[in-house]
């Protein structure tokens, strides 16, 4: 009787070893896993050039000149818990300026901004983000005005505005890029 009191008292310990580690992995991991899963967040964005809000003495602008104007969504798993997509813009050209004086992205400017709603049309746009690079010039006596290509390529986080579609243009100077991020429940 003592040997089957001792397995006894054995499947007892181990019952409760058990239950009180699927507790605390219920009590400490489970949540985690859940809200991790609900609300990724994207990754930290990569900046080739920085970005400001501000204006300022722009006086070398006529040396910018715009090719190709593009923007990707790179993450965007928006749900009930998580209201931030990553995107990219990728901006191709050349600068060209006086001799002497060689030309470069100093940064880049944006300017974000509600659109006002005239109608419930599926064609309306909720924002729009104008991207203009910023150019400044150095002292430099062997540049003789030639052409500098560029190619940028820049990453935002962006919440979105409401729920359903969120429409977004994106302007670059004449150049135009929509994409739409759709936030559901």
């Amino acid at each position: 009787m003592s040997k089957k009191m001792t397995k006894k008292k054995k499947l007892l310990i181990w019952s409760g070893v058990i239950i009180i580690t699927l507790t605390l992995a219920y009590y400490f991991l489970l949540p985690k896993l859940l809200f991790y899963s609900l609300s990724t967040e994207p990754r930290n964005p990569k900046i080739e050039i920085t970005e400001t809000h501000s204006i300022g003495w722009w006086s070398k602008q006529e040396a910018l000149n715009v090719n190709t104007f593009e923007v990707k969504i790179i993450d965007s798993k928006l749900n009930l818990f998580n209201s931030k997509s990553l995107i990219s813009y990728r901006i191709k050209g050349s600068l060209a300026y006086k001799k002497g004086w060689r030309p470069f992205i100093k940064e880049i400017h944006l300017s974000e901004r509600f659109l006002p709603q005239l109608n419930d049309s599926t064609e309306n746009l909720d924002a729009i983000i104008e991207i203009t690079p910023i150019i400044g010039a150095d002292d430099d006596e062997s540049y003789n005005g030639e052409k500098i290509e560029f190619d940028i390529t820049n990453e935002k986080k962006m919440n979105s505005f409401h729920w359903g579609s969120n429409r977004i243009r994106f302007k670059c100077l004449e150049n135009i890029d929509d994409i739409m991020l759709s936030q559901r429940k």
